[in-house]
């Protein structure tokens, strides 16, 4: 034999690892699963069926400056729309407590009017126009404790206000650049799957012809196997930096879609060479 004892344990264990991670993984999926189908409100079964994509999600997002986006945003997430609304009423709040200390002014109008007077026909018209000003002088401390309560809302929500702002900001100039990374990492991983493939083909005719061993095939597959694995990683990544970045704009992203090499097509949906 080509090996010992002590190398068929250890493939041993390396193979029951694997199948410890390939049943968490099976977990995983059905975790997921449930979770889908508690966004969209749906019960969860096995009918709810998860499609690989077939396009890669529009990256016109990045032509875009990321200040225009953050200015866009600025403008436009209702979450910063009703920060905005609280501020504004905190100021109408202020506005009506300073008016409490103003008297308020009220015209009275009065007028008569007679035609006999002692038995005598004397017409007479008589009237008042008056303008009284009120001021209850004792709601004054009232009035002002009521005036310093709403000027401290008012400062609450104003540093609220900035606070969402800055957070915003944050959250645009976070995503955007995760997403321009995510996107460099698929065009990477990509490459890199393509040129895997190329290996374990090359492997694959060689251990037909004898020129390679087949460690070396099953090193090139494990290998192609790698490249998978960070491709859709790579893939996972640059979807939920958009969908992130989606969320933080408040719009959607919409733009032209790339669809997905046929080779990474059949990665994704578990289509790969066999080992002989």
């Amino acid at each position: 034999g080509l090996g010992n004892l002590q190398d068929m344990l250890l493939a041993k264990a390396q193979y029951l690892e694997v199948q410890f991670q390939i049943e968490q993984a099976l977990g995983s999926v059905e975790a997921y699963r449930a979770n889908l189908a508690s966004a969209v409100g749906m019960p969860v079964s096995f009918g709810l069926q998860i499609i690989p994509p077939t396009m890669r999600p529009p990256t016109d997002v990045l032509d875009q400056e990321v200040a225009v986006l953050m200015a866009e945003s600025l403008r436009e997430r209702p979450s910063l729309l009703a920060a905005y609304s609280q501020k504004r009423a905190t100021d109408w709040a202020v506005q009506a407590a300073y008016g409490a200390f103003f008297p308020s002014l009220n015209v009275q109008a009065q007028g008569s009017k007679s035609n006999e007077s002692m038995g005598i026909f004397m017409p007479n018209e008589s009237g008042t126009l008056a303008l009284v000003a009120q001021w209850d002088v004792f709601e004054i401390f009232t009035d002002h404790f009521e005036l310093l309560d709403y000027k401290a809302r008012q400062r609450i929500a104003e540093e609220d206000l900035k606070q969402a702002e800055l957070n915003l900001m944050s959250q645009v100039w976070t995503y955007y650049y995760g997403f321009k990374a995510a996107t460099q990492q698929v065009n990477s991983a990509i490459a890199l799957v393509e040129a895997n493939i190329a290996s374990y083909e090359a492997m694959r005719i060689g251990y037909g012809t004898g020129v390679t061993s087949l460690l070396e095939l099953l090193q090139a597959q494990d290998n192609l196997a790698t490249a998978r694995l960070q491709q859709i990683q790579a893939d996972t990544a640059m979807s939920t930096s958009l969908a992130n970045l989606t969320y933080a704009t408040g719009k959607m992203m919409m733009g032209t879609q790339e669809p997905i090499p046929v080779e990474i097509a059949q990665i994704q949906t578990g289509n790969s060479p066999e080992t002989p």
